[in-house]
């Protein structure tokens, strides 16, 4: 299998590898072929840009920022225009990258979600909890927000529940993805603070 690995541009040159990913792709250089994309104007944009493409392509890996749900599919439509194909090709991006597609997997805390933000819809979700729950879209929360747009301590007090999930929505802003999605709060072994925000060991399976 040829292998061509694509990292995001730097922002203020797209010729070159953004920096947090330069190490990735000097390692990566010296066992398959590597490229960048222009990540501004493909997010920006919708407008796909590569430098560095090899003449033949195969198969291709995307290493780099997240792609919303909209822009991942340009990127595979322009990579196969190219003659290759993406290792991790749309449906299966989308089935790990949204909650609702792996939500209810016996081994991870109960979620509810809706894509109604009414207050009516929200107050439905919390009826749902009993306890603690934490909030976010379908891919991504605001952790580093923990007591304002994150941790709700009792879903059924539900006024304070709504000034979380309402802080939640408007600091997303056009970045909301999907719906709101309550996740029930399992309170794991806590280790700590780190930049004010509760710290706990976890461990992730895939």
């Amino acid at each position: 299998m040829t292998l061509c690995v694509i990292f995001p541009t730097n922002p203020l040159n797209p010729q070159q590898v953004d920096p947090d990913y330069a190490a990735e792709q000097q390692a990566a250089a010296q066992y398959f072929d590597t490229a960048v994309i222009d990540f501004d104007a493909l997010v920006q944009q919708g407008q796909v840009h590569f430098s560095g493409l090899p003449a033949y392509l195969s198969t291709v890996l995307y290493r780099g920022w997240m792609l919303r749900p909209e822009q991942y599919p340009l990127l595979s439509q322009a990579v196969a225009s190219r003659g290759g194909q993406l290792l991790t090709d749309t449906k299966a991006y989308l089935a790990a990258h949204l909650l609702p597609s792996w939500a209810e997997h016996p081994h991870t805390p109960k979620a509810r979600w809706n894509t109604d933000l009414r207050d009516d819809a929200l107050k439905e979700l919390l009826n749902q909890f009993t306890g603690p729950v934490t909030v976010k879209d379908f891919v991504k929360s605001r952790k580093n927000e923990w007591d304002s747009a994150f941790y709700i301590p009792s879903a059924q007090v539900q006024t304070a529940a709504l000034e979380v999930i309402h802080n939640f929505i408007e600091r997303q802003g056009d970045l909301l993805v999907g719906g709101v999605v309550l996740r029930e709060f399992v309170p794991f072994k806590s280790i700590g603070y780190f930049h004010d925000e509760p710290t706990y060991e976890e461990y992730r399976v895939f």
